[in-house]
């Protein structure tokens, strides 16, 4: 009986050390984000980009900054680049893989700014809203003609 007992014990460690995985996975992390600055007047802009794993700065399309390899947490710069006064489009491109947590921050140069986002109701929004304002008009022109009903 202890035998089999013993053997019963073996066989589920045996077992549960088979679920153990003895490789590692990583999994790689793409984001694309987008976005528009504002610049104040014509000139040169040096943008950075502080993040430990690849990463792509994009303005009006063209690569600011590309940064393809994974290493420690820190800040790349951009060549100076010559920017019109007025709204462009800007685009982050990031890789992380391996090793931590993804995030990425950009630092804008002094005279370049985020732009402002106007909120825009989606359709389904207002339309949701004016089903909302029916409804109640109706409960209220009930509640108005029902006293008048009952008398």
């Amino acid at each position: 009986m202890l035998a089999l007992r013993t053997l019963a014990i073996l066989c589920s460690a045996l077992f549960l050390l088979a679920l153990v995985p003895t490789e590692t996975a990583a999994v790689q992390i793409d984001s694309d984000l987008a976005t528009t600055v504002e610049v104040d007047a014509d000139g040169q802009y040096v943008f950075s980009i502080v993040s430990d794993g690849g990463s792509r700065l994009l303005i009006d399309g063209a690569v600011v900054i590309d940064d393809a390899a994974t290493h420690p947490l820190g800040p790349v710069p951009s060549d100076p680049t010559f920017l019109t006064l007025g709204t462009h489009a800007l685009e982050i491109q990031l890789v992380e893989c391996c090793n931590g947590t993804p995030g990425v921050d950009l630092v804008l140069p002094e005279g370049v700014t985020m732009a402002e986002l106007t909120a825009v109701p989606e359709p389904a929004s207002v339309a949701l809203l004016g089903l909302g304002l029916l409804c109640v008009a109706i409960i209220c022109r009930r509640r108005v003609a029902a006293p008048a009903k009952s008398r």
